[in-house]
């Protein structure tokens, strides 16, 4: 039976003829009733493997970036970190968690507010940090064509009963302009997107920190790369742990998602006072945060080998290069003044120290990407929550 969502697209493509893509895919994700990031779903964060839910070392070494990121605002009390698109707010527990246990100090300025998307009771005008972990991938994007020379927008209808796609002339200038930001020239028949989301994005940020960092955790290439190296695009779907092959099947049942445009994020950024800090992929800002450090220590510690295994699992995943350790991390300021300051800390005192655990909250998803494997880590399930895994938020 069709979902809510693909429902509400037909009818509105009915009124209209046609629609944009970004206006399908945003009812295909958003729709209130059920839409796929609809707050009625429970179990949307099991169709795909994210860096919070494979190992806790992930959130304990952003805590450990966003304690010397606090250091260079000189200290402020409080510190405001605020998470956009948490979801169920794993990201948020371990850096609370980490910060709670073992950076004290730290610990006492930090507030962190793991929000939704759309909520709109956030901290204005404050001294922080803004993070999103895959988040921009998940906004709704325009689809383009290059036909005759020309950017065209591709469009989704019906033929019969069955969604099908049409070229037709751009909806807005916005498109051909972003383009031509870029100064990327495209051949003919290429395929690609646009994110127009994310102005209005800078725009809601801007608003939130007056003085600080904004730290944007996702996949994708910078401008060149990401329309010369993909002509058919970057937009994928997964439904149940599995890549699909088209957004127009499942609809509000599957993820849709297109790869991030980093240029775009760094040009835009600057008009709303954002200055690009740093861009690196995951592997090398967790290596540089210490987390070859934490591997060395875990396999020479005396945990059983089941645990031993398990944690060296979730850790090596987090810096897989062709996997979440290919992730990008952007780093931008704003109204700092942070001149010949490294932006990531050079004095970790993580030689003495193991890291944190995994617990229940991690392994299930792991067990998800992975759910026939016979891996010796499934007998450790359940294992249940240990003392430092119960810190709440920061209020």
């Amino acid at each position: 039976m069709p979902s809510t969502a693909e429902q509400a697209i037909k009818q509105q493509i009915g009124e209209l003829g046609k629609i944009s893509f970004a206006d399908f895919m945003r009812i295909a994700l958003y729709h209130p009733s059920d839409g796929y990031y609809s707050a009625q779903r429970n179990d949307r964060s099991d169709d795909y493997y994210t860096s919070p839910r494979a190992h806790p070392a992930f959130g304990a070494l952003i805590a450990i970036h966003l304690r010397h990121l606090w250091t260079l605002l000189g200290h402020p009390t409080p510190y405001n970190v605020v998470e956009i698109g948490s979801g169920t707010g794993v990201l948020g527990c371990d850096v609370a968690s980490y910060a709670s246990n073992k950076l004290e100090l730290f610990s006492d300025s930090l507030r962190y507010l793991s929000t939704d998307l759309h909520e709109t009771e956030l901290p204005m005008g404050t001294t922080g940090c803004v993070v999103s972990n895959e988040l921009l991938d998940a906004f709704p994007v325009h689809r383009f064509q290059i036909v005759n020379g020309e950017v065209k927008e591709i469009y989704v209808t019906l033929s019969g009963n069955d969604f099908c796609e049409v070229v037709g002339e751009a909806s807005t200038d916005q498109l051909k302009d972003r383009l031509a930001d870029l100064d990327i020239r495209m051949p003919e028949g290429h395929r690609g997107e646009i994110n127009l989301g994310i102005q209005p994005w800078f725009d809601k940020v801007s608003k939130i920190i007056e003085r600080g960092f904004l730290i944007t955790i996702d996949y994708g290439y910078e401008g060149i790369p990401y329309y010369q190296n993909h002509p058919n695009g970057t937009l994928q779907t997964y439904w149940e742990h599995t890549q699909g092959v088209t957004p127009y099947k499942n609809v509000g049942k599957q993820d849709i998602s297109a790869h991030v445009e980093f240029s775009s994020l760094i040009n835009i950024g600057r008009k709303f006072g954002f200055h690009p800090l740093t861009f690196m992929t995951q592997n090398q800002y967790l290596k540089n945060l210490g987390i070859d450090v934490w591997i060395g220590n875990l396999r020479r510690s005396d945990y059983a080998s089941e645990e031993q295994e398990a944690n060296l699992f979730g850790m090596r995943d987090l810096i897989r290069p062709e996997g979440l350790g290919g992730f990008k991390v952007l780093i931008q300021y704003k109204g700092a003044d942070i001149a010949g300051q490294d932006p990531l800390p050079t004095d970790i005192p993580l030689s003495e120290q193991h890291p944190p655990l995994l617990s229940d909250r991690h392994l299930e998803l792991a067990l998800a990407r992975y759910p026939d494997s016979n891996s010796s880590f499934q007998s450790l399930w359940p294992w249940g929550s240990t003392s430092e895994d119960s810190t709440t938020l920061s209020e």
